[in-house]
């Protein structure tokens, strides 16, 4: 099906193991590390290649500093970048979207499962809600209100969060 696209001929796909591997300039560079090494990776590709385009898996980085520092790697090098939050394409998602559409302030309630934990889960519920209300709104969150409380995660050397999380949207959402 690929070949048959048109400008399929202008289309590669690298899939390599290591940085050094790569050409000096990529289109598209689609960053799906270990959330615990994604700054390192990030700046060392940086160092010695250039891309138009990155897209991130969640969660992104493991501080506020790194957060920081590779938005202002990214503003630097002109780049944008996305975070790969995929269930907007799930085609329920999509059918909830069209009921919803014009009927006010959306109000969602997320429980996740303990194995899941709030953070690892909050960015899927705020894109959700987002691709909901035709991202017109802007969120502000609010852990203050509600036990907001670092525990261990999945991950060794990584932090997870448990409690309560409130979000308010421009919309009212």
């Amino acid at each position: 099906r690929f070949a048959g696209t048109q400008g399929a001929q202008r289309h590669h796909l690298s899939l390599l193991e290591t940085i050094d591997a790569l050409p000096p300039h990529v289109d598209l560079l689609i960053h799906a590390t270990a959330a615990d090494a994604r700054a390192q990776t990030t700046r060392a590709f940086f160092t010695a290649h250039a891309a138009d385009a990155v897209i991130f898996e969640k969660i992104l980085f493991q501080t506020i500093e790194d957060h920081a520092d590779i938005e202002r790697l990214l503003v630097e090098h002109g780049v944008r970048a996305w975070v790969n939050t995929p269930r907007r394409c799930w085609p329920d998602y999509v059918a909830l979207r069209e009921r919803v559409s014009g009927r006010g302030p959306i109000v969602m309630r997320a429980v996740a499962a303990a194995a899941d934990r709030m953070a690892t889960s909050a960015i899927h519920w705020l894109d959700l809600l987002s691709f909901l209300r035709d991202d017109r709104s802007d969120f502000r969150m609010d852990g203050r209100r509600g036990a907001l409380t670092p525990d261990h995660a999945r991950h060794p050397g990584s932090l997870e969060l448990v409690g309560h999380l409130i979000g308010l949207g421009d919309c009212g959402d």
